[in-house]
Formats: structure tokens, sequence, C-alpha cells
């Protein structure tokens, strides 16, 4: 009889995160050293984290293509700033996160341990 259950690790959940935007935007690069940091701290989820950079005149046409992507999502359709950030680790769960402040707050609400009361 095995006994390796008793060892077994349980599984942590799993977050992806994809933070797309222009090269030289500083909130782009602040959203994805800040992911990054709590990809390395976070004890209870495996975050992975994805990004994409584009020179500022391919921004806008990529900002067009995931707003298309994201049909779907009122807040999406009017995003107009660089980071565009979107969650998903499979391509039918991907939903719109929002830009560097509403990441922020997601990164807070979810991986920042709260003290007990």
């Amino acid at each position: 009889m095995s006994l390796s259950w008793l060892w077994k690790k349980e599984e942590k959940p799993v977050v992806c995160y994809h933070i797309e935007g222009f090269l030289n935007c500083k909130y782009m690069q602040n959203a994805i050293a800040i992911a990054e940091s709590v990809k390395a701290r976070d004890e209870t989820t495996t975050v992975q984290i994805s990004s994409n950079a584009f020179e500022k005149p391919q921004w806008q046409e990529r900002l067009e293509q995931l707003r298309q992507e994201f049909a779907n999502s009122p807040e999406a359709q009017t995003h107009k700033t660089s980071p565009f950030i979107f969650e998903g680790c499979k391509e039918s769960e991907r939903k719109f996160v929002g830009g560097y402040d509403s990441f922020m707050a997601t990164l807070k609400d979810r991986h920042c341990p709260r003290p007990p009361r």
C-alpha cells in the first residue's frame, strides 16, 4: 500500500495576467515589475505573467485589435491607454482587467494578505 498521498503537495491555483502596451510606457513597465514581484512573493497562488510591447504607432493598431477581441466587455471598448491588461490562462477564460489602476487594485485584492481583525 502506497502512502505517497501523505506527502502529496496540494496544487496551488494558477492565475495568468497578460500585459500589453507601448514600449516606453512607464505604467506598463511598472505593471510588469509589480506583477513579477507579486509572482515571486505569492505563496498561495501560481502567478504567470506575459507581456507584449509595441512601438507607439503600432500600439494604437494593437489596441483596436484588443478591443475587438474583448467585444463583450464594455470597459475594454472604452479603454484608450497603455497598458491594456487581461487575465486568463486559456483563451476561453480571458477577461479584461483594465489599465494600470485597475490592475493594481486587482493585485492588491487577490495577492496581498489582509491582517486578521
